[in-house]
């Protein structure tokens, strides 16, 4: 920069100082004086910087981009905006901006290596679970590893219950805790709820109500599978109400299941009665 110029620029400082001062208007001339001064540096930084990047450099350049493009991080973005001037030549493959893009890709291949094995494990979890609840002779759903990641209900339910029972399981994923509640099914067909006063309390003893009880037996076998789980709350039975879901929110499979373990039991029923009267 001439001497000249660096006077005109020490000048028109001056004058912005003054106008942030309120002592003089900021004039158009003024404000086309400062464009064309921070243009006309603009345009020298620019012509000063040698570009220099070789076919190999662009090469590099693109192949680390692909590697980025397809990421949303502001980091990852501005990247990719840089690698982007490098493969047309309008910049150089710094160093500087190698180590940045070989660090970024690596941390988003970890980020991907600890998605797929959290999810590996979840799914291991929902198997063991599923197969727990199998073993011990329930009905279930088959139960996807993103009820133990996005949290959820799922139900199950032994064939000899009542058709309307179910135990529901709860996962909630933000403090890791797993609850489980009997259920009764909405049912159509009986909507006087003092038939099933008698029916909800007995439910709730086999599954909670003693020390050999149902829950008990699963606990026990999910921790001899490896899946821990620490008792924080356990209520007593009967000691709440049985919630009244509706069937939609069951599985049509599992409620179909009910309904002919329902019906099986009747036609056993009256086998067994006819057998008997045979018999006499």
């Amino acid at each position: 920069m001439s001497d000249f110029q660096s006077f005109d620029v020490q000048k028109m400082t001056e004058q912005l100082l003054l106008v942030a001062d309120g002592n003089i208007p900021l004039t158009e001339p003024l404000q086309n004086k400062v464009k064309k001064t921070i243009d006309s540096y603009l345009e020298q930084s620019t012509n000063n910087t040698k570009i220099n990047s070789t076919d190999e450099d662009r090469i590099e350049a693109d192949e680390l981009m692909e590697l980025l493009i397809d990421e949303t991080g502001f980091e990852q973005k501005k990247l990719t905006e840089q690698l982007a001037l490098v493969v047309i030549g309008s910049a150089n493959l710094t160093q500087e901006l190698r180590f940045q893009a070989l660090k970024s890709i690596e941390a988003i291949k970890q980020s991907y290596s600890d998605e797929e094995k959290t999810s590996q494990q979840q799914q291991e979890v929902a198997n063991l679970v599923h197969g727990a609840l199998k073993d011990l002779g329930y009905q279930v759903e088959p139960i996807s590893h993103t009820l133990f990641v996005e949290g959820g209900n799922m139900y199950f339910r032994q064939p000899s219950w009542n058709k309307n029972y179910f135990v529901r399981l709860r996962v909630r994923p933000s403090n890791k805790q797993i609850n489980f509640n009997v259920v009764r099914m909405a049912n159509e067909e009986q909507k006087d709820e003092s038939f099933y006063t008698k029916h909800n309390g007995e439910m709730q003893q086999v599954w909670c109500g003693d020390s050999n009880h149902s829950y008990q037996k699963l606990h026990k076998v999910l921790k001899d599978r490896g899946v821990g789980l620490n008792t924080v709350r356990e209520i007593s039975a009967e000691e709440l109400p049985v919630q009244v879901v509706t069937a939609d929110e069951v599985p049509v499979t599992l409620s179909n299941q009910s309904s002919k373990s329902s019906d099986q039991e009747k036609l056993t029923k009256k086998t067994l009665a006819r057998n008997s009267n045979d018999f006499k």
